[in-house]
């Protein structure tokens, strides 16, 4: 729910930011969105190369390395130092993309995955778009740029909130989830 309500505006948030605080046109927020799908993919690929035991600190470590990219990025106006930031936030949320699917898969029981996966993607979508009228009403008020780093600051301190109140707990939970289902210490890369 915390990047669903982050990411709800995030289209309109990096498009205002590249046109507004970049003074750029439609040729550098195509750029900007490159940059984006390939450091989701990267992310991706880096997440399956982790070891289950060490999946959930990955989990709020991504969360905290993508709010705090996505803030800094509205810090500056070079578009390049702005791109390299964005790539380093992206690769954290292609991580969390990742690890979010996998989690969910490996501690919840094959019975009620189906149940479990539509409502995560129900709250995840509807909060999105609560998110997207709220950000619409908080950019008329404060700007890009402050709306830009609040949304980096929360996604930081929701990862720091979930480890402390939540992971490290749950890391002996998921680990039985895993061995009772078979999955193996490491996971084999193609």
């Amino acid at each position: 729910m915390a990047w669903g309500f982050i990411g709800g505006a995030y289209n309109v948030l990096l498009a205002a930011y590249v046109t507004d605080g970049l003074h750029g046109g439609g040729l550098l927020l195509g750029a900007f969105f490159v940059v984006d799908g390939v450091a989701v993919i990267v992310g991706t690929m880096l997440a399956v190369r982790l070891a289950p035991r060490s999946q959930l600190a990955a989990y709020a470590v991504a969360y905290a390395l993508q709010g705090a990219a996505w803030g800094a990025m509205f810090l500056g106006d070079g578009a390049a130092w702005a791109a390299a930031l964005l790539a380093v936030m992206r690769t954290a949320s292609g991580v969390i993309i990742a690890l979010d699917t996998t989690i969910l898969l490996a501690a919840v029981p094959e019975r009620l995955r189906g149940r479990v996966t539509s409502l995560h993607m129900t709250t995840y979508n509807a909060v999105s778009r609560v998110a997207l009228a709220a950000f619409a009403g908080f950019l008329a008020i404060a700007g890009v740029r402050t709306v830009g780093m609040a949304a980096g600051a929360a996604s930081v301190l929701a990862g720091a909130a979930w480890w402390s109140l939540n992971g490290r707990r749950a890391r002996p939970l998921y680990m039985d989830a895993i061995s009772s289902a078979g999955a193996p210490d490491t996971i084999p890369v193609p």
